[in-house]
């Protein structure tokens, strides 16, 4: 998984540990007690403390790694650039032994989490780094019951010490809190986006290979299908439509001129054959000259004695 930052701004470099699953945690963990006043138990005892495991011998990791710099930072001298450390990034998990205490969306892409120990309560307040004031739990002490601890020896290092009350005492434990941010993975959605994508256009894709239908598929492989299987026309081919439907109309419209030319020339034709007909009828066909043979007053004798083509003329006429 790719980490988020570092992040540069008005001359503050801010780096990300980012927390990628639950540090696993022992049942010693939530008995392993710190005191950082040198002057002696003061009433009060840290739990959690991210340093614990670095200062007493033999000690359980009860914190993740990352939480030591993060933590420690404000005891540090500043550098130059000005550098922070943040807990989280793309992924944030409180630890195995810490619940979610705190979750709010500071912006669009940025949730900030608060994490106590599960058996803390939280203050309803979040902590900077460095002030162990946020989760706290009352430890109820009978009378004559010891309580170990890592005593600060104000000499720099820490003695393991007991603390046994002389009648029954409340003691007040803080627990280190754990507190990071979320920030969306731009990279992450849009690959989970570009595969539902690609899915769903394979499926529609196969369907309509294979000939099958693909009203079976969901509302978004039905529209990859339509684009895969309609992307639409090309400018090409929207060109040679137009050009084919242009030559397609002077092909009709030649095609009816010359039907018209032909009929014409056809018609003329036959009026010339007529009239050459005509020419070489002979003056008389009987006793009667032809021009006396009149249609209304001929008859069935007359029509035998005319040449059969004249006569075919007479009875059909020039024709169209």
């Amino acid at each position: 998984m790719s980490t988020y930052g570092p992040i540069t701004g008005s001359g503050t470099v801010t780096s990300y540990f980012p927390l990628n699953s639950a540090w696993p945690s022992t049942a010693a963990c939530s008995s392993l007690f710190l005191d950082n006043d040198p002057g002696g138990f003061g009433g009060q005892l840290f739990a959690f403390e991210a340093h614990y495991a670095s200062i007493v011998a033999l000690a359980p990791t009860c914190m993740p790694p990352e939480a030591s710099p993060w933590w420690s930072q404000v005891f540090t001298t500043p550098s130059v650039p000005l550098t922070t450390t943040l807990l989280g990034g793309y992924s944030m998990l409180c630890p195995e032994a810490f619940s979610t205490v705190y979750s709010n969306s500071t912006d669009t892409i940025t949730t900030t989490i608060g994490c106590c120990p599960s058996s803390y309560t939280f203050v309803e307040t979040l902590f900077p780094p460095g002030v162990p004031h946020q989760c706290t739990s009352m430890m109820n002490v009978p009378s004559s019951s010891t309580v170990n601890y890592a005593q600060n020896d104000g000499g720099g290092g820490f003695t393991t010490t007991s603390y046994v009350p002389t009648t029954p005492t409340n003691i007040k434990i803080i627990a280190v809190q754990i507190n990071g941010f979320i920030i969306s993975n731009p990279t992450t959605t849009t690959s989970s986006q570009s595969g539902a994508t690609a899915t769903n256009t394979s499926k529609s894709s196969s369907s309509s290979l294979a000939g099958t239908s693909t009203t079976a598929n969901t509302s978004t492989s039905s529209s990859a299908t339509a684009t895969i299987v309609s992307p639409g026309l090309t400018s090409g081919a929207k060109g040679g439509i137009g050009t084919g439907v242009a030559v397609g109309a002077v092909a009709i419209i030649g095609l009816i001129v010359g039907i018209l030319f032909y009929r014409r020339k056809r018609r003329q034709t036959r009026a010339d054959a007529y009239a050459a007909i005509a020419r070489e009828v002979p003056p008389e066909a009987d006793s009667n000259p032809i021009h006396e043979i009149e249609a209304p007053r001929h008859n069935e004798q007359n029509d035998k004695s005319i040449p059969i083509e004249v006569r075919r003329v007479f009875e059909l006429g020039p024709s169209e």
